[in-house]
């Protein structure tokens, strides 16, 4: 790492690869220096966004550079194991999009490099940083619901993705019900039993692939709670997702909606927006995501990278109560509570801050010897 900041490997150039390249531009410690894609022409459409210095069709090439600190994979489900196993055993950190693999046996093998070469590694499950579970997992741990009794979650997409993704995302539960899966760990414990059924309702690309389109999953958690899963490829009014945790004391419900905080009344009733899909569901716990693994020792940066096995607090914490500005307005960090917890629906009209309080939709803050740093790099003594 040269002059503080991270020098980065963009591996894909896709929709996924999209998003997190918008948001690798806005980290000012962040420095992309290659996109890779094999179709180099989608590698140039990304390089003036992040200000790449480089573009490559091989991700060998683009791994195995000298100038890479960390590599960022976004690339089709089937090709992220050697991708990891290759980052890892050139010694970069690594964030990669879910899953591992399309198997547990090559999960294994690619986690095992991982552990052997000691490199940061983190896997994309961008919901446990999302305001509204981070703050469910808070609350949970502290006892408010008492004993968990029942859980229940929903995951419906708008559409269908084309069937040269079907073709490659391991089917429904690999590459939809994961997130659901991982959600019901993270805020429920482990999971000692499961019951699937799914099947095909609507669409003939996944019938003709071998795979479903619809499913419903039940779970039993080590801590004898129940759980139901549910899915479906298609959602007419938008993207879909529902969590909800009984307890003995009452019940929590994360759900995002509407879009925007307005109703339009009119003769026929009112009417209100919907979140469209992940991206914009989900776009300032994509944001946050990444500060998990920009934290990590390997960038003498403090704290831990935040794994899909790692609490969503455990990347930075604060011992006392810290307040800073986002412009004109201001939020405070409860104590104890790290990466992913600070919650701030508040406009930032001025520069944005970068670090602890990656909940916040448009900038967060890091607290530092100095004061509080911005994303421009000054800093402001308003801490306490």
């Amino acid at each position: 790492m040269k002059n503080d900041r991270i020098a980065v490997a963009l591996l894909g150039a896709g929709r996924i690869g999209q998003e997190h390249a918008k948001n690798l531009a806005a980290f000012p410690q962040v420095e992309v220096v290659v996109v890779c894609d094999p179709r180099i022409e989608g590698a140039e459409t990304l390089r003036p966004l992040v200000r790449a210095r480089d573009v490559t069709p091989s991700p060998e090439e683009a791994v195995n550079r000298n100038d890479v600190d960390a590599v960022v994979i976004c690339t089709p489900t089937d090709t992220h194991a050697a991708l990891i196993e290759a980052a890892a055993e050139a010694g970069k950190a690594i964030f990669c999009e879910k899953p591992v693999a399309l198997d547990l046996t090559r999960t294994q093998q690619a986690l095992a490099t991982v552990a052997k070469k000691g490199v940061a590694f983190q896997i994309g499950f961008q919901r446990r940083f999302d305001s509204g579970y981070a703050e469910a997992k808070r609350r949970i741990e502290a006892g408010v619901l008492g004993r968990l009794d029942q859980f229940r979650t929903v995951g419906r997409d708008p559409a269908p993705p084309p069937k040269e993704y079907l073709a490659k995302s391991g089917g429904l539960f690999l590459d939809q019900t994961i997130h659901e899966f991982d959600i019901a760990r993270f805020l429920m414990g482990e999971v000692a039993e499961v019951n699937a059924w799914g099947t095909v309702r609507f669409h003939p690309d996944a019938e003709e692939l071998g795979d479903i389109d619809t499913a419903t999953t039940l779970l039993r958690f080590s801590s004898g709670a129940l759980g139901v899963v549910e899915n479906s490829r298609r959602a007419v009014y938008g993207y879909d997702i529902v969590t909800e945790v009984f307890g003995e004391n009452g019940k929590i419900v994360v759900q995002a909606e509407p879009k925007t905080p307005l109703r339009e009344y009119n003769k026929d009733g009112y009417r209100l927006d919907h979140y469209h899909f992940f991206m914009d569901r989900f776009g300032p716990a994509f944001r946050a995501e990444r500060t998990g693994l920009w934290r990590h020792d390997s960038f003498a940066m403090g704290g831990s990278p935040v794994g899909s096995h790692q609490r969503i607090d455990r990347g930075v914490r604060s011992d006392h109560s810290l307040e800073f500005s986002c412009g004109d307005d201001y939020a405070k960090a409860r104590p104890g509570v790290g990466c992913g917890l600070h919650v701030c629906r508040q406009a930032c009209p001025g520069n944005a801050f970068f670090g602890v309080g990656a909940g916040c939709a448009r900038g967060t803050g890091r607290r530092t010897g100095r004061g509080l740093q911005r994303a421009d790099g000054k800093f402001e003594r308003n801490w306490r």
